[in-house]
């Protein structure tokens, strides 16, 4: 008998031993796993459209005052579709941060499809997550489409595919499309609207989205194929884009890659095939950016720009102290006052830095009267080169500054023994530093 109590004791604690990394857990069947490995923070495993379901409630109707991180893996392929169209006539609500505390998804490079979002009201970010860290996620057939009311308590609405706030690394948006109509008559207010966030930062993506606005709002609107606007700190590398923008209204700024981005960023092997059509006037359109202040190196743009009453550059709609370094675009241009690097100039940069035109000028409008002192020139006499010669060019060599001091820096172009094709200057430690690949 005290055998037989001493093995089912055993038995006990060894169940118990193995169950205690498990705050609570279903069978993945269901849909959903949750656990808790000691004092770390949860993790949620979702496998199915049923078992995001229920994380999303468990997160928009949640009670706790935790601020532990929230993790979240996919498991597999997800199909949204499966799930009844809500009030709203989406789907899905984005999910929630609501404590607040830091939600970081892990997709595991697999693919959400059949997602579709409407307008809720008290909700200002838009995405399959509010505000959230998303790496490794692959989004298709993606449908949102949003009307913004006229009266609303919220200065700022995000929109996007993944998440309308935060940031995104390695992930794809294609085969999806955006509508957005905007209403508000608030003037001191403002839209960010892209192709997988409306505002946030991003690494390593790809996005195939059309995007459709129409803008009855005094506000403004910035729009992108990546982001309505980009401003994370450091660099923001390896962004493509091949969808298209139409939008309807005034107040646009609209690029390839984003509508707006932020002075400390750095944008580096960006390019956009994106089509971008702005009617009516006092907007700008860029091939990547349309109002920028930052960095952007080694970059390129070959869409088609149209705003026949807006500022149109080959590569930036209106540059705020933009610098330019080793881009090049052949863009087709279409606008009232037209640049083929730069649409509209508002503070210059201390030089002119290294990049080619060859942009093709449909129906030329005028020339702005503020552009770079050289913008013709490089317009109308540059050749079709190579990042590479524009790399190793001596022009380059002269006019590649340190940002703060202003001296030339490096003085040669290889650099670790590394050859010339291995180089490319990227910003690090407060300034811009020649690196090899």
């Amino acid at each position: 008998m005290k055998k037989i109590v001493k093995v089912f004791l055993s038995f006990m604690v060894l169940l118990l031993f193995c169950s205690c990394g498990k705050d609570e857990s279903m069978d993945s069947s269901k849909g959903l796993v949750v656990e808790q490995q000691g004092t770390k923070d949860k993790v949620y495993k979702i496998y199915t459209a049923k078992g995001f379901a229920e994380f999303a409630d468990s997160m928009n109707f949640r009670n706790s005052t935790s601020k532990s991180d929230i993790n979240v893996v996919i498991m597999s392929d997800i199909d949204m579709s499966q799930l009844p169209n809500k009030e709203s006539g989406g789907n899905w609500q984005p999910i929630a941060n609501k404590i607040p505390t830091t939600i970081r998804v892990e997709g595991n490079n697999h693919t959400i499809k059949g997602l579709k979002l409407r307008y809720i009201d008290g909700v200002y970010n838009y995405g399959l997550f509010e505000e959230a860290y998303i790496s490794n996620v692959k989004l298709e057939n993606t449908d949102v489409n949003i009307v913004i009311p006229q009266n609303t308590n919220f200065s700022w609405f995000n929109v996007g595919t993944i998440i309308g706030k935060g940031s995104v690394s390695n992930c794809s948006a294609k085969s999806s499309s955006i509508n957005c109509q905007v209403n508000s008559n608030n003037s001191y207010w403002g839209v960010n609207i892209g192709g997988m966030l409306g505002y946030g930062s991003a690494n390593n993506c790809i996005s195939d989205v059309n995007i459709t606005i129409k803008n009855n709002s005094t506000g403004n609107v910035y729009t992108g194929g990546i982001a309505g606007e980009l401003n994370g700190y450091g660099n923001q590398s390896q962004l493509y884009t091949c969808g298209s923008t139409n939008v309807e209204g005034n107040s646009i700024y609209a690029g390839g890659i984003c509508g707006r981005d932020g002075e400390d960023n750095v944008l580096v092997y960006c390019s956009s095939e994106s089509k971008i059509e702005v009617s009516s006037g006092n907007s700008y359109i860029g091939g990547l950016v349309g109002l920028s202040g930052s960095y952007i190196i080694c970059s390129y743009s070959n869409g088609k720009l149209v705003g026949e009453q807006s500022h149109v550059g080959g590569l930036i709609g209106t540059s705020d102290y933009a610098r330019l370094i080793c881009c090049y675009t052949d863009a087709d241009l279409k606008g009232k006052w037209i640049g083929g690097l730069i649409g509209n100039v508002v503070i210059s940069p201390p030089v002119e830095l290294t990049c080619a035109s060859t942009t093709k000028f449909v129906d030329c409008g005028e020339w702005p009267s503020n552009m770079w002192e050289n913008e013709r020139e490089y317009t109308n006499n540059a050749s079709k080169k190579s990042i590479y010669e524009l790399l190793t060019s001596k022009q380059a060599d002269n006019n590649i500054h340190d940002w703060y001091n202003g001296s030339i820096y490096p003085t040669g172009r290889g650099v670790c023994g590394k050859s010339k094709e291995n180089c490319i200057w990227l910003y690090a430690d407060n300034n811009l530093k020649l690196w090899w690949l």
